[in-house]
């Protein structure tokens, strides 16, 4: 369905504290099958070496993206070891957190709103103008209460070309709506032109 709806990129949430969790052993037989037309994206938080690892090597997953306390060293041993993408989410609490897209100079960056201990999909955003602070924003992406009625204002004031949405087009953390979905696509595609 968001396939179909137009989206570039499929997040796979392997954080098992996530209300959003896919157990890769009993999940396989369908991640093997959706088709490499999309980026196919494995969502991790704080994993070892190995564990990025071993997902970094199943052939339906095209890339990895850290959302925990990883650091440049760890991105960069990943990123060596595999040819495949290693994206870093930073929690953005204030205009400060954003220096830290900087040290991760080499790789994709997603902006998330900070909350607590909670690791993504939360439906909050932040001040959207604190991107001005960011050393570049070429390699961005905007994540973080997103929805089909803010993102195109999102991706104006931000002036980024990347969005990651989760809880925004969701019927449930484990359904999205297909309608939600389509009318997201449709607003950033509309932004885009």
């Amino acid at each position: 369905m968001a396939i179909e709806a137009g989206a570039d990129a499929l997040g796979f949430n392997f954080y098992a504290d996530s209300k959003r969790f896919v157990a890769l052993e009993t999940e396989r037989h369908w991640l093997e099958k959706v088709p490499d037309s999309v980026l196919r994206v494995a969502v991790v938080v704080n994993p070892t070496r190995d564990e990025a690892m071993r997902l970094l090597e199943e052939p339906f997953l095209d890339a990895i993206q850290l959302h925990g306390d990883e650091t440049v060293d760890f991105a960069k041993a990943l990123s060596s070891a595999s040819e495949k993408m290693v994206i870093k989410a930073l929690r953005v609490q204030n205009a400060e957190s954003l220096r830290a897209v900087a040290d991760f100079e080499e790789f994709p960056v997603l902006l998330d709103a900070f909350a607590g201990n909670e690791r993504g999909g939360t439906g909050h955003t932040f001040d959207w103008n604190w991107i001005q602070a960011a050393p570049e924003t070429e390699r961005l992406l905007l994540s973080g209460g997103l929805t089909p009625e803010n993102v195109a204002t999102a991706l104006r004031l931000t002036k980024l070309r990347y969005v990651d949405v989760a809880s925004g087009v969701e019927e449930n953390p484990r359904q999205k709506s297909a309608g939600e979905v389509r009318q997201f696509v449709a607003e950033v595609r509309k932004s885009a032109s």
